[in-house]
């Protein structure tokens, strides 16, 4: 399960923005990218280049990993206030391009 961030390609945002640890933020024109929160990434060995599905509804897209992120909203990245502790390796923050 992940929680899926719209961020805007091409520029970082002025709030809340991501730091690239690893491979490369998005740019203006790029489609089915993903940048990972660390945690998660580390959890399931994930790289840049690497692919990952992500199921939504009954719809399953492949994207790639542009990136590997931390985020200063998800230091520690929790499914609700009511379920704060979560493991990476069912739970994780992804961020993909908001188109503008």
């Amino acid at each position: 399960m992940a929680r899926v961030i719209t961020m805007p390609s091409g520029s970082h945002p002025s709030v809340n923005d991501v730091k690239v640890e690893e491979g490369s933020y998005f740019q203006t024109d790029e489609i089915n990218l993903i940048m990972v929160e660390k945690s998660f990434a580390e959890y399931h060995k994930l790289k840049s280049g690497d692919t990952v599905s992500l199921t939504v509804g009954d719809q399953e897209m492949d994207f790639e990993v542009a990136g590997i992120v931390t985020s200063p909203e998800y230091i520690w990245p929790a499914k609700s206030r009511q379920e704060l502790l979560v493991s990476p390796e069912t739970f994780g923050v992804v961020f993909i391009p908001r188109k503008l």
